[in-house]
């Protein structure tokens, strides 16, 4: 299947690697530009982002990567019998065999894989709530941070906002927090 792709890229896909977990990735063009990581929601793959939308961001001086979480696309897939995807674990009465922190921890891995030391981070759904514990857990890999369609995070149980002044993206979230808790 030929992924979501930029103004003459051609799709090539990659992995990277957390523990025994195989991540692919893709890189959908823009070398040179500032890196930018997109994380599609829960069981949804790479080839998700619309082409239009990759293409913006190509336009605006972007270097864009996607990449499937575990149980999606071609990253690896965890057994029924294991748990699998959380959500169907929960509707089975079974535990997750991974964490959301193995979750985030995976997009540090596919940064590490392209030779990112930091990059601005989008995410879309659940890809939005990890996008939010990448900049909690590992704030110095977040350059910005764009979370869509999201809840927020367990922020309280992550103690973030000790972190905050570490990442410039939380402590922006926290001041618009702020404004809109005052209305």
């Amino acid at each position: 299947m030929q992924g979501t792709t930029g103004k003459d890229h051609v799709s090539h896909t990659r992995h990277a690697r957390n523990g025994d977990v195989r991540l692919a990735f893709e890189d959908l063009g823009g070398a040179g530009g500032d890196p930018l990581l997109l994380v599609m929601g829960l069981g949804a793959s790479r080839f998700w982002w619309p082409a239009g939308f990759v293409a913006a961001l190509l336009d605006s001086g972007f270097h864009v990567l996607a990449f499937d979480l575990r149980d999606a696309g071609q990253s690896t897939h965890f057994t029924a019998s294991g748990g699998g995807n959380p959500i169907v674990s929960i509707l089975r009465g079974h535990r997750s065999p991974y964490t959301a922190e193995d979750m985030t921890d995976d997009a540090v891995a596919v940064l590490d894989a392209m030779g990112w030391n930091s990059a601005h981070v989008f995410g879309h759904s659940l890809g939005g709530q990890l996008a939010q514990r990448i900049a909690i857990r590992h704030p110095s890999r977040v350059r910005s941070l764009t979370s869509s369609s999201a809840l927020p995070s367990a922020l309280a149980r992550l103690s973030c906002w000790r972190l905050a002044p570490r990442c410039p993206a939380l402590v922006i979230a926290s001041r618009a927090q702020a404004r809109v808790s005052a209305c």
